[in-house]
Formats: structure tokens, C-alpha cells, sequence
């Protein structure tokens, strides 16, 4: 069970931006835990925000 839902999660990871307009709390832990930068800038969220649907 537990493997088919981090398997969601990877495959739904853009859309799930896309509709929700924000990262997800999972992407942004799992971005995190495998080191990466996303580079946030001030304004990126309401630009996401603005931007889904």
C-alpha cells in the first residue's frame, strides 16, 4: 500500500502543482531530503497562486 502511494505521489507531483497551485507538503520534504535547491524567491507562491486553474 505504502509503495503504491509514493508511486502517486512521483507520478502526480506536476499536476498536483498545476490544479492545487502550491507545492504539495510531500514535494517539498521530498525535494528536501534528496537535496535539492528550488532557488524560492519572494513572490514565487503568488505567482503559483495566480497561475493554477
Amino acid at each position: 500500500m505504502m509503495e503504491a502511494q509514493i508511486a502517486n505521489r512521483l507520478r502526480f507531483f506536476f499536476p498536483d502543482v498545476q490544479v492545487r497551485g502550491y507545492y504539495p507538503s510531500y514535494a517539498k520534504k521530498m525535494l528536501a531530503r534528496k537535496g535539492y535547491d528550488v532557488g524560492w524567491q519572494e513572490g514565487d507562491d503568488s505567482i503559483l497562486q495566480q497561475g493554477h486553474g
